[in-house]
């Protein structure tokens, strides 16, 4: 029992080069699979992980079981593994020990995740951690405990219980487990007090944790996070950098899908008015097989933005009344908070979507609802419609208003065209490469009619010819 102890420790605590260095043949198979997990954990590679915990689970005896069950337990969470989850605590949080603690107290993690937030307190409330021996077990109780204050919305709980968690791991050097106390912090920063320098902070403290751990994983969560947040507070230059970096370190297939990290690939093409390889990407995102309801919603917003762009309003406002029936949720008590807050976007940017199209009374409507009226940064993004301004909005949400920005500079160069609808026609005519006689005979006018709406259009944009003419017009956004 004491080897697996000290296994069980290691595993948890020992950075990947250490952990490898204490692999050793003549150790029980228990031994080895938990040790071997850790390292496969740490290599981003939770099915290996979870497969040696199994073996391990299998040949340990008694007490033995329970610490395998602990490092088993937090990677079926992940994973939403629900039904494999329940059965492991079922099986093991039922004693009165130490690690029987901690998986109980799992347990309420996974109850507030569901949205079981009096039981999972009820929980809490009934484990002393006076009763936690050691400060590895103390902190990973207080880790734990942070997760189910996040999940019931107890903010200010979940900060000091993981920044105290934070702390003893700092002591202990146990930086693997530090980099998840920081990842907690990150996502309260980032998700619930919204406030992006702090989120930068802990996404940067949990990525330098996770190197010294040489833990794949969190530094890949780490970055992917500070790449996000570049994005959405329109850093251009830290965005780029982190995009090269990512792309040079290939991370962990389980992390090649995160929506945050897609979301980073595709605003720059907002910025960049390249609309249509945009749409594409967020269409790719939409219709993704692991798509939640809520970053459906952002989809649809997104690509109500690229309608109006394209000035297809028709599909504007279909796109726009998408984005609100998903993001409208019955169960929002019990949504992820980070969920809710693609939810907000999805509103503010459908908002918007419908105030450039002219659909004014919705588009007011959506900006007065409840889920944006006393969020000023949710109205920033929507007041983007009007000043074209996207360094007025608030620095968490500036890469979204700026796609706005684009949109409604686009908008307002195409109410600006001078030209008739004859004159229309026949442009869009000349961009399809047909002659002067090849328009006359299809629009049933005469070729000198033809010839004096070409002139006017040359005349009208103040350019040399059709071709001129033409590019034009493709800058103003009055042809596709």
């Amino acid at each position: 029992m004491k080897a697996v102890k000290r296994a069980y420790e290691d595993a948890l605590t020992l950075s990947r080069p250490r952990l490898r260095d204490r692999v050793d043949e003549r150790d029980s198979p228990v031994v080895r699979h938990m040790l071997e997990a850790g390292i496969a954990q740490l290599s981003g590679d939770p099915d290996k992980a979870t497969s040696l915990l199994r073996a391990a689970l299998s040949s340990a005896q008694g007490a033995e079981r329970s610490h395998v069950a602990d490092l088993l337990a937090p990677i079926y969470f992940m994973q939403g593994r629900t039904a494999e989850l329940e059965a492991l605590l079922n099986q093991y949080a039922v004693g009165d020990d130490e690690v029987s603690r901690l998986l109980l107290a799992m347990r309420a993690v996974a109850l507030a995740e569901a949205g079981h937030s009096e039981e999972a307190q009820r929980i809490c409330n009934g484990i002393d951690p006076r009763d936690m021996s050691t400060p590895l077990a103390e902190a990973r109780l207080a880790q734990r405990f942070a997760l189910v204050a996040f999940h019931n919305r107890n903010f200010e709980a979940a900060i000091a219980l993981a920044e105290r968690s934070a702390a003893i791991f700092g002591e202990l050097h146990a930086h693997r487990l530090r980099a998840t106390s920081f990842s907690i912090l990150y996502l309260i920063a980032h998700s619930a007090t919204r406030h992006a320098g702090d989120a930068l902070n802990w996404a940067r403290r949990m990525t330098e944790c996770a190197i010294l751990a040489d833990d794949r994983s969190f530094e890949t969560v780490g970055l992917v996070a500070q790449y996000e947040i570049a994005a959405e507070t329109y850093d251009r230059e830290t965005r780029d950098r982190l995009a090269a970096q990512l792309r040079t370190n290939a991370y962990p297939p389980q992390y090649r899908e995160r929506f945050a990290a897609r979301i980073a690939d595709f605003l720059p093409l907002a910025w960049d008015n390249d609309f249509t390889a945009f749409a594409n990407g967020i269409t790719a995102l939409r219709d993704g097989l692991a798509a939640s309801q809520a970053t459906k919603a952002l989809c649809h917003a997104l690509l109500a933005l690229a309608a109006v762009y394209a000035g297809d309003d028709a599909s504007a406002r279909e796109r726009s009344r998408l984005a609100i029936d998903c993001a409208n949720l019955k169960a929002a008590a019990r949504i992820p908070v980070y969920e809710l807050r693609y939810c907000q976007l999805a509103h503010a940017l459908a908002a918007a979507a419908c105030l450039l199209i002219g659909d004014t009374v919705r588009g007011q409507r959506i900006a007065a609802s409840r889920s944006l009226e006393s969020d000023e940064d949710m109205q920033a993004i929507v007041a983007v419609v009007e000043s074209q301004r996207c360094e007025d909005a608030a620095p968490r949400v500036r890469g979204y208003a700026r796609v706005v920005a684009a949109v409604a500079e686009r908008r307002a160069l195409r109410t600006a065209c001078p030209l008739t609808e004859s004159e229309l026609e026949i442009l869009r005519q000349i961009a399809a490469g047909y002659s002067a006689g090849q328009i006359a005979a299809q629009s049933m006018r005469s070729v000198h009619t033809v010839r004096n709406h070409t002139r006017a259009i040359i005349a009208k944009f103040q350019v040399s010819g059709r071709l001129a003419a033409v590019a034009h017009a493709r800058r103003l956004g009055i042809l596709g």
